[in-house]
């Protein structure tokens, strides 16, 4: 019997030379203004965890990387955004002190204006405190606002904490103006939610993500969501379809799609989909969004799942005594395209009481449902 995937990849934490804090705060050192530019090669990484000024220079080290920590206590203005100067290695990234900023504040930006990449540390955490008010508490973005391509390369790390991370293409204003973003290793998800987001509707301005070599592992009750397709060339606003092509997902929490506009529909695929961990009863759902978006607008667009790009056994359960395995369970999706979906797809794994029975693998279909099981489409 073949056996699941570990989707397990967490190395041992690299130790930090430094933790470096940038705060907000205006009555003390720090960035002074709402912008600030993230210079690994510069002094202006500056401030210590009271505010205190200390002009230490970033040190960039790849064998040992730095952490840091945005702190935005006592803060009275929104931060803007950071503009990434260099690559950056990272042994670890925390977010706080939000919970003292301005109402109605955005959250705090880190803006990628020239292609950047950012390499996190093997077992690197990225931790973000949650606020309500929020749309999004850290937006990780690659911005396009000229004719060229602005590239924001990203390797596997672990979320933590209940805030929301946005992984942001965002192409606008000039013709010709190309953002990616590509996601590559294992993305723990542990706690809160990560998103990936396409955004900007000026003419002729294309965004992308690719993930597709990414492998997401979603603790109970994480979210992964997707708002618009992960590739499209905008011709003055968002495609009426879309798709947003995974690689592989795994765990116990939420696929979900945030579609805004109320006449678009957003399909999801992955090549790879396993319930739980190995070994471990679990149910992922791929549901469609209801109430408001990751960027605060309503979600009323229709989501869709698509079998078209599944691996061969790529679609993996556990199956424990009759009535308990691991499955697979749709929320509010306007269709599920079964076609090309083969019994060749599925690989199952025996845990202790395995016998005849019922497995229910897969729940809440909705009424449309497009080809059957066993269609292969030429």
């Amino acid at each position: 019997m073949a056996m699941l995937l570990a989707l397990l990849a967490a190395g041992p934490a690299a130790v930090a030379q430094t933790t470096y804090i940038r705060d907000t705060n205006d009555t003390t050192a720090g960035f002074g203004t709402a912008l600030g530019t993230w210079d690994t090669t510069a002094a202006n990484w500056t401030t210590d965890a009271t505010g205190v000024a200390a002009p230490i220079a970033w040190v960039n080290d790849a064998s040992t990387p730095n952490s840091a920590i945005l702190d935005f206590v006592g803060n009275t203005g929104g931060p803007g955004a950071l503009t990434l100067a260099t690559d950056l290695n990272l042994g670890g990234l925390e977010v706080r002190g939000l919970g003292n900023s301005t109402s109605g504040f955005a959250g705090p930006v880190l803006a990628i204006n020239e292609s950047r990449t950012i390499t996190f540390a093997a077992g690197a955490v990225v931790t973000i405190e949650d606020r309500d008010v929020f749309f999004s508490d850290l937006n990780i973005r690659a911005l396009a606002s000229t004719a060229t391509t602005t590239t924001l390369n990203l390797n596997g790390f672990t979320k933590k904490g209940a805030g929301t991370l946005r992984l942001t293409a965002q192409a606008q204003t000039t013709a010709g103006a190309t953002a990616v973003v590509n996601l590559t290793g294992t993305v723990n998800v542990d706690a809160g939610q990560l998103a990936l987001i396409t955004v900007g509707a000026n003419p002729d301005t294309t965004r992308t993500i690719h993930v597709g070599s990414a492998v997401f592992n979603l603790a109970p009750g994480t979210v992964l969501s997707v708002m618009n397709p992960f590739n499209y060339t905008a011709a003055g606003s968002i495609p009426a379809t879309g798709m947003a092509a995974f690689g592989e997902i795994a765990g116990s929490g939420t696929v979900r799609g945030e579609r805004n506009g109320p006449s678009n529909t957003l399909t999801l695929t992955a090549t790879g989909i396993t319930p739980g961990t190995d070994g471990t009863i679990g149910t992922l759902t791929i549901a469609d969004s209801t109430g408001t978006n990751t960027s605060n607008q309503p979600a009323d667009g229709a989501t869709g799942f698509s079998f078209a790009s599944l691996a061969t056994g790529g679609l993996k359960f556990d199956l424990a005594a009759p009535g308990s395995s691991d499955r697979l369970a749709f929320s509010g999706l306007s269709t599920v395209n079964l076609a090309g979906l083969a019994f060749s797809h599925f690989d199952f794994n025996q845990l202790a009481g395995f016998g005849a029975g019922t497995y229910t693998l897969v729940s809440g279909l909705p009424s449309m449902v497009e080809g059957s099981l066993g269609e292969t489409t030429g």
